[in-house]
């Protein structure tokens, strides 16, 4: 004779059945962005190597373009639609192994840009606002370093791979900061970091939205500089 359940065995296998499906549904969903999450640092990494094959051909300097009117040249966080980006050098020179293209990083390339230039996470910034890729691109040079203090001094330049400190941020997934145009980060309390050397981490970005000096906060905090 086959057992017959009562109302509270049936309530309990239904509540023990939703918590395990719940449980699994969390882990496919955690899985599933440190997949996504493993993606945008395999593709900061090549970022990284394509810039390092760009300055063993332009005088060991990265991907940037540099003022015409001064010798100081900061380009603060990329995507200045006046002057070229990371993404022109990198794609025009073919320094990703692909053939190259004809146009600007703004308009054009969209292959390319979703490739090597968008974080797969990100929701935010690219094709949302005007930017054209899920990063920031971040160029200072020795000039401009030391004829800011808020930058902290010549240390804080980051152009010139060789010479400029390697554990110097040049591109990273955009975050919040105090005053800045975005309210969240593609990884929630975190952000990936290509340094000038090439190496890519992820890093707590949470205490830039309270940064009196965002400026300062990226040298200090993400670099490590002594200001």
């Amino acid at each position: 004779m086959k057992k017959q359940f009562t109302l509270s065995e049936l309530l309990l296998i239904v509540g023990v059945g939703s918590i395990v499906f719940a449980a699994a549904l969390s882990a496919v969903q955690a899985n599933a962005a440190a997949a996504k999450n493993m993606t945008c640092q395999d593709r900061l990494r090549k970022i990284g190597q394509a810039a390092l094959l760009y300055a063993e051909k332009n005088a060991n300097f990265v991907p940037c373009e540099p003022r015409k009117d001064s010798k100081e040249m900061v380009e603060s966080f990329g995507n200045n639609q006046s002057r070229k980006s990371w993404g022109d050098y990198l794609i025009w020179g073919g320094y990703f192994g692909d053939p190259r293209p004809a146009g600007r990083f703004e308009k054009d390339f969209p292959q390319e840009r979703m490739k090597y230039f968008v974080c797969p996470e990100d929701k935010i910034a690219y094709q949302r606002t005007k930017f054209s890729s899920s990063y920031f691109f971040f160029s200072i040079n020795d000039v401009a370093a030391v004829k800011r203090n808020r930058f902290g001094g010549e240390q804080y330049s980051r152009v010139l791979v060789g010479r400029d400190r390697p554990e110097n941020s040049v591109v990273f997934d955009v975050f919040p900061y105090r005053g800045g145009l975005f309210k969240q980060s593609a990884h929630g309390e975190n952000a990936n970091v290509l340094r000038l050397g090439g190496d890519v981490e992820s890093f707590n970005i949470k205490p830039a939205a309270s940064a009196s000096n965002i400026w300062n906060w990226i040298g200090e905090y993400m670099d490590g500089i002594e200001l």
